[in-house]
Protein backbone atom coordinates (compact mmCIF):
# COMPACT_ATOMS: atom_id res chain seq x y z
CA UNK A 1 0.00 0.00 0.00
CA UNK A 2 2.78 2.40 0.70
CA UNK A 3 4.45 1.79 -2.95
CA UNK A 4 1.60 2.21 -4.10
CA UNK A 5 0.96 5.79 -2.62
CA UNK A 6 4.60 6.36 -3.36
CA UNK A 7 3.95 5.28 -6.88
CA UNK A 8 0.78 8.02 -7.51
CA UNK A 9 2.64 10.31 -6.06
CA UNK A 10 5.89 10.23 -8.41
CA UNK A 11 3.02 10.64 -11.13
CA UNK A 12 1.08 13.27 -9.30
CA UNK A 13 4.49 15.29 -9.21
CA UNK A 14 5.69 14.22 -12.61
CA UNK A 15 2.82 14.73 -14.44
CA UNK A 16 2.35 18.64 -13.18
CA UNK A 17 6.52 19.31 -13.66
CA UNK A 18 6.13 17.64 -16.89
CA UNK A 19 2.90 19.56 -18.48
CA UNK A 20 3.80 22.71 -16.52
CA UNK A 21 7.29 23.19 -17.10
CA UNK A 22 6.32 22.09 -21.16
CA UNK A 23 3.70 24.70 -20.95
CA UNK A 24 5.49 27.67 -19.58
CA UNK A 25 8.28 27.33 -22.15
CA UNK A 26 5.57 27.40 -24.76
CA UNK A 27 3.82 30.09 -23.38
CA UNK A 28 6.98 32.15 -23.33
CA UNK A 29 8.01 31.22 -26.66
CA UNK A 30 4.45 32.06 -28.32
CA UNK A 31 5.05 36.06 -26.55
CA UNK A 32 8.20 36.28 -27.49
CA UNK A 33 8.92 34.38 -30.67
CA UNK A 34 8.75 35.52 -34.01
CA UNK A 35 7.76 33.30 -36.31
CA UNK A 36 9.03 32.74 -40.20
CA UNK A 37 6.70 33.14 -43.00
CA UNK A 38 7.64 33.67 -46.63
CA UNK A 39 7.15 37.08 -46.42
CA UNK A 40 9.14 38.01 -43.30
CA UNK A 41 8.58 37.64 -39.74
CA UNK A 42 5.44 38.01 -37.55
CA UNK A 43 4.88 37.60 -33.51
CA UNK A 44 1.88 35.71 -32.60
CA UNK A 45 -0.26 38.68 -30.93
CA UNK A 46 -3.89 36.71 -30.69
CA UNK A 47 -4.06 36.27 -27.37
CA UNK A 48 -7.83 36.03 -27.02
CA UNK A 49 -8.08 33.50 -29.34
CA UNK A 50 -4.77 31.50 -27.71
CA UNK A 51 -7.16 31.23 -24.46
CA UNK A 52 -10.18 30.33 -26.35
CA UNK A 53 -8.21 27.13 -27.62
CA UNK A 54 -7.12 26.18 -24.33
CA UNK A 55 -10.18 26.65 -22.38
CA UNK A 56 -11.99 24.67 -25.45
CA UNK A 57 -9.42 21.67 -25.08
CA UNK A 58 -9.68 21.88 -21.43
CA UNK A 59 -13.71 22.04 -21.92
CA UNK A 60 -13.67 18.81 -24.19
CA UNK A 61 -11.34 16.54 -22.01
CA UNK A 62 -13.06 17.28 -18.77
CA UNK A 63 -16.65 16.81 -20.48
CA UNK A 64 -15.81 13.85 -22.27
CA UNK A 65 -14.03 11.93 -19.44
CA UNK A 66 -17.11 13.16 -17.16
CA UNK A 67 -19.22 11.54 -19.25
CA UNK A 68 -17.66 8.33 -20.03
CA UNK A 69 -17.38 7.85 -16.08
CA UNK A 70 -20.99 8.80 -15.61
CA UNK A 71 -20.62 12.14 -13.74
CA UNK A 72 -21.94 14.66 -16.35
CA UNK A 73 -24.43 16.60 -15.39
CA UNK A 74 -25.63 20.40 -16.56
CA UNK A 75 -24.37 23.16 -14.28
CA UNK A 76 -27.83 24.12 -12.48
CA UNK A 77 -26.84 27.64 -11.52
CA UNK A 78 -25.79 29.22 -15.25
CA UNK A 79 -25.43 33.02 -13.83
CA UNK A 80 -22.51 31.68 -11.42
CA UNK A 81 -21.17 29.38 -14.57
CA UNK A 82 -21.36 32.74 -17.06
CA UNK A 83 -19.01 34.86 -13.74
CA UNK A 84 -16.82 32.19 -13.52
CA UNK A 85 -16.19 31.72 -17.62
CA UNK A 86 -16.16 35.74 -17.97
CA UNK A 87 -13.42 36.46 -15.44
CA UNK A 88 -11.77 33.13 -16.23
CA UNK A 89 -11.40 35.01 -19.85
CA UNK A 90 -10.58 38.44 -18.73
CA UNK A 91 -7.84 37.40 -15.98
CA UNK A 92 -5.03 35.71 -18.15
CA UNK A 93 -5.29 39.05 -21.22
CA UNK A 94 -3.81 41.13 -18.42
CA UNK A 95 -1.08 38.75 -17.82
CA UNK A 96 -0.21 38.92 -21.67
CA UNK A 97 -0.46 42.50 -21.10
CA UNK A 98 1.84 42.36 -18.70
CA UNK A 99 4.59 40.19 -20.98
CA UNK A 100 4.77 43.88 -23.22
CA UNK A 101 6.54 45.73 -20.26
CA UNK A 102 8.31 42.52 -18.10
CA UNK A 103 10.28 39.78 -18.95
CA UNK A 104 8.57 36.26 -18.35
CA UNK A 105 10.75 35.10 -15.23
CA UNK A 106 9.34 38.84 -13.37
CA UNK A 107 5.87 37.48 -14.64
CA UNK A 108 6.26 33.86 -13.13
CA UNK A 109 7.62 35.82 -10.11
CA UNK A 110 4.84 38.23 -9.86
CA UNK A 111 2.08 35.75 -10.55
CA UNK A 112 3.78 33.32 -7.65
CA UNK A 113 2.32 36.47 -5.34
CA UNK A 114 -1.03 35.76 -5.42
CA UNK A 115 -1.24 36.72 -1.55
CA UNK A 116 -0.29 40.23 -1.97
CA UNK A 117 -3.66 41.55 -3.42
CA UNK A 118 -5.84 38.35 -2.00
CA UNK A 119 -4.74 40.45 1.20
CA UNK A 120 -5.11 43.87 0.41
CA UNK A 121 -8.68 43.56 -0.88
CA UNK A 122 -10.10 41.60 2.03
CA UNK A 123 -8.27 43.47 4.46
CA UNK A 124 -9.49 46.74 2.45
CA UNK A 125 -13.33 45.62 1.82
CA UNK A 126 -13.90 42.89 4.74
CA UNK A 127 -11.78 44.11 7.69
CA UNK A 128 -10.22 40.81 7.86
CA UNK A 129 -7.71 39.88 10.13
CA UNK A 130 -4.97 37.94 9.10
CA UNK A 131 -1.84 36.28 11.68
CA UNK A 132 1.76 37.76 11.75
CA UNK A 133 3.03 35.29 10.01
CA UNK A 134 1.21 36.27 7.48
CA UNK A 135 1.93 40.05 7.50
CA UNK A 136 5.67 38.45 7.42
CA UNK A 137 5.18 36.61 4.26
CA UNK A 138 3.58 39.57 2.57
CA UNK A 139 6.22 41.48 3.70
CA UNK A 140 9.38 39.07 1.93
CA UNK A 141 6.91 38.73 -1.18
CA UNK A 142 7.02 42.56 -1.05
CA UNK A 143 11.02 43.31 -0.84
CA UNK A 144 11.56 40.33 -2.86
CA UNK A 145 9.75 41.42 -5.94
CA UNK A 146 10.62 45.47 -6.00
CA UNK A 147 14.44 43.94 -5.69
CA UNK A 148 14.03 41.55 -8.15
CA UNK A 149 12.37 44.07 -11.04
CA UNK A 150 14.17 47.34 -9.65
CA UNK A 151 16.72 48.88 -12.27
CA UNK A 152 19.21 51.20 -11.97
CA UNK A 153 18.46 54.98 -13.12
CA UNK A 154 20.80 54.71 -16.15
CA UNK A 155 19.00 51.50 -17.34
CA UNK A 156 15.04 53.25 -16.89
CA UNK A 157 11.92 51.55 -17.69
CA UNK A 158 11.18 51.39 -14.33
CA UNK A 159 8.10 52.49 -14.91
CA UNK A 160 7.10 50.58 -16.95
CA UNK A 161 8.25 47.73 -14.97
CA UNK A 162 5.82 48.45 -12.62
CA UNK A 163 2.99 49.20 -14.69
CA UNK A 164 3.86 44.92 -15.98
CA UNK A 165 3.86 44.36 -12.37
CA UNK A 166 0.40 45.73 -11.93
CA UNK A 167 -1.16 44.18 -14.35
CA UNK A 168 -0.27 41.09 -13.22
CA UNK A 169 -1.79 42.08 -9.44
CA UNK A 170 -4.97 42.87 -11.53
CA UNK A 171 -4.59 39.01 -12.99
CA UNK A 172 -4.78 37.47 -9.96
CA UNK A 173 -7.80 39.52 -8.63
CA UNK A 174 -9.75 37.92 -11.22
CA UNK A 175 -8.21 34.53 -10.76
CA UNK A 176 -8.96 34.97 -6.82
CA UNK A 177 -12.96 36.05 -7.44
CA UNK A 178 -12.43 32.92 -10.01
CA UNK A 179 -11.08 31.01 -7.21
CA UNK A 180 -14.08 32.03 -4.79
CA UNK A 181 -16.59 31.61 -6.77
CA UNK A 182 -15.62 28.05 -7.77
CA UNK A 183 -15.62 27.65 -4.03
CA UNK A 184 -19.40 28.74 -3.90
CA UNK A 185 -20.26 25.98 -6.45
CA UNK A 186 -18.63 23.21 -5.03
CA UNK A 187 -20.09 23.79 -1.66
CA UNK A 188 -23.68 24.57 -3.14
CA UNK A 189 -24.45 22.18 -5.65
CA UNK A 190 -20.82 19.66 -5.13
CA UNK A 191 -19.67 19.08 -8.51
CA UNK A 192 -17.10 16.26 -9.61
CA UNK A 193 -14.12 17.62 -10.09
CA UNK A 194 -14.30 16.77 -14.21
CA UNK A 195 -17.51 18.97 -14.22
CA UNK A 196 -16.17 21.84 -12.26
CA UNK A 197 -12.97 21.70 -14.81
CA UNK A 198 -14.93 21.15 -17.85
CA UNK A 199 -18.16 23.67 -17.48
CA UNK A 200 -15.84 26.52 -16.18
CA UNK A 201 -14.38 26.05 -19.74
CA UNK A 202 -17.04 25.79 -21.39
CA UNK A 203 -18.39 29.02 -20.53
CA UNK A 204 -15.12 30.64 -20.27
CA UNK A 205 -14.97 29.25 -23.97
CA UNK A 206 -18.21 30.54 -24.81
CA UNK A 207 -17.85 34.07 -23.77
CA UNK A 208 -14.51 34.70 -25.57
CA UNK A 209 -15.98 32.86 -28.68
CA UNK A 210 -18.86 35.60 -28.26
CA UNK A 211 -16.36 38.69 -27.95
CA UNK A 212 -14.57 37.71 -31.10
CA UNK A 213 -17.36 37.06 -33.10
CA UNK A 214 -18.62 40.54 -32.23
CA UNK A 215 -15.20 42.13 -32.60
CA UNK A 216 -14.70 40.38 -35.74
CA UNK A 217 -18.34 41.20 -37.01
CA UNK A 218 -18.19 44.87 -35.47
CA UNK A 219 -15.55 46.03 -36.93
CA UNK A 220 -13.16 47.33 -34.24
CA UNK A 221 -10.97 43.52 -34.10
CA UNK A 222 -9.97 40.63 -36.79
CA UNK A 223 -8.48 38.84 -34.41
CA UNK A 224 -10.57 36.09 -34.83
CA UNK A 225 -9.87 35.40 -38.39
CA UNK A 226 -6.50 36.75 -38.64
CA UNK A 227 -5.58 34.30 -35.85
CA UNK A 228 -6.70 31.15 -37.76
CA UNK A 229 -4.94 32.24 -40.63
CA UNK A 230 -1.85 32.97 -38.72
CA UNK A 231 -2.03 28.90 -37.38
CA UNK A 232 -2.92 27.55 -41.06
CA UNK A 233 0.16 29.42 -42.65
CA UNK A 234 2.84 28.24 -40.31
CA UNK A 235 3.08 24.93 -39.04
CA UNK A 236 5.54 25.43 -35.99
CA UNK A 237 3.29 28.08 -34.42
CA UNK A 238 0.22 25.49 -34.85
CA UNK A 239 2.13 22.85 -33.48
CA UNK A 240 3.09 25.21 -30.48
CA UNK A 241 -0.45 26.29 -29.90
CA UNK A 242 -1.68 22.25 -29.84
CA UNK A 243 0.99 21.49 -27.17
CA UNK A 244 0.20 24.58 -24.81
CA UNK A 245 -3.80 23.40 -24.96
CA UNK A 246 -2.18 20.08 -24.41
CA UNK A 247 -0.63 20.68 -21.87
CA UNK A 248 -2.31 23.15 -20.04
CA UNK A 249 -5.56 20.69 -20.16
CA UNK A 250 -3.53 17.65 -19.02
CA UNK A 251 -2.00 19.73 -16.12
CA UNK A 252 -5.46 20.13 -15.02
CA UNK A 253 -6.51 16.91 -14.91
CA UNK A 254 -3.32 15.94 -12.74
CA UNK A 255 -3.82 18.74 -10.76
CA UNK A 256 -7.51 17.67 -9.58
CA UNK A 257 -6.03 14.08 -9.50
CA UNK A 258 -3.65 15.70 -6.76
CA UNK A 259 -5.93 17.09 -4.80
CA UNK A 260 -8.37 14.55 -4.53
CA UNK A 261 -5.85 11.70 -3.95
CA UNK A 262 -3.08 13.73 -1.62
CA UNK A 263 -4.68 17.18 -0.39
CA UNK A 264 -3.83 20.54 -1.38
CA UNK A 265 -1.09 21.25 0.77
CA UNK A 266 0.83 18.32 -1.00
CA UNK A 267 -0.34 19.96 -4.40
CA UNK A 268 0.50 23.60 -2.84
CA UNK A 269 4.46 21.74 -2.14
CA UNK A 270 4.78 20.67 -5.80
CA UNK A 271 3.84 23.61 -7.28
CA UNK A 272 5.81 26.01 -5.17
CA UNK A 273 8.84 23.70 -6.42
CA UNK A 274 7.47 24.00 -10.10
CA UNK A 275 7.22 27.21 -10.17
CA UNK A 276 10.73 27.96 -8.95
CA UNK A 277 11.87 25.38 -11.53
CA UNK A 278 9.85 27.30 -14.42
CA UNK A 279 11.92 30.34 -13.62
CA UNK A 280 15.37 28.70 -13.72
CA UNK A 281 13.93 26.93 -16.99
CA UNK A 282 13.17 29.89 -18.56
CA UNK A 283 16.12 31.64 -17.64
CA UNK A 284 18.52 28.79 -18.93
CA UNK A 285 16.19 28.29 -21.75
CA UNK A 286 15.48 32.16 -23.14
CA UNK A 287 19.18 33.11 -22.05
CA UNK A 288 17.81 35.51 -19.89
CA UNK A 289 20.10 38.02 -17.73
CA UNK A 290 19.40 37.86 -14.35
CA UNK A 291 22.18 38.63 -11.45
CA UNK A 292 23.14 37.16 -8.04
CA UNK A 293 21.27 39.67 -6.49
CA UNK A 294 17.71 38.85 -8.55
CA UNK A 295 18.49 35.59 -7.43
CA UNK A 296 18.38 36.13 -3.50
CA UNK A 297 15.72 38.57 -4.41
CA UNK A 298 13.74 36.29 -5.95
CA UNK A 299 14.41 33.57 -3.11
CA UNK A 300 13.04 35.80 -0.84
CA UNK A 301 9.58 35.49 -2.54
CA UNK A 302 10.04 32.03 -2.72
CA UNK A 303 10.40 31.71 1.24
CA UNK A 304 7.37 34.19 1.81
CA UNK A 305 5.22 31.90 -0.09
CA UNK A 306 6.86 29.04 1.77
CA UNK A 307 5.50 30.78 5.05
CA UNK A 308 2.45 31.76 4.25
CA UNK A 309 1.67 28.18 2.49
CA UNK A 310 3.66 25.75 4.84
CA UNK A 311 3.36 27.33 8.12
CA UNK A 312 0.45 26.35 10.45
CA UNK A 313 0.33 28.29 13.99
CA UNK A 314 0.13 25.84 16.80
CA UNK A 315 -3.31 25.10 17.87
CA UNK A 316 -4.57 26.69 21.27
CA UNK A 317 -4.25 24.55 24.29
CA UNK A 318 -7.75 23.41 26.05
CA UNK A 319 -7.92 25.05 29.42
CA UNK A 320 -8.10 22.51 32.08
CA UNK A 321 -10.90 22.40 34.12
Amino acid sequence: MQKLKVLQFLMCAGGIYTCYLVWGIVQEKLTSTQYVFEDGKRKFNFFVFLNLLQAATAAVLGLVLAFFSGQCRFPRDLLVYTQVGITMSVGPMFGYWALRYIDYPLLLLSKSSKLIPVMLMKVVLYRVKFGIHQYISVLLITVGLVGFSYKPRDEGGQGATYLGIFLVFVNLVFDGFTNSTQDDVVKKHKPTSLELMGWNNAFSAASMVLYLLASQFGGWSAELSEGIAFLQHNEEARRDVITFCVCGAVGMLVIFYTIRTFGTLTLVKITLTRKMMNIILSVIWYNHQISTTQWTFAGFVFIGIAVETLYRPPAPKAKKP
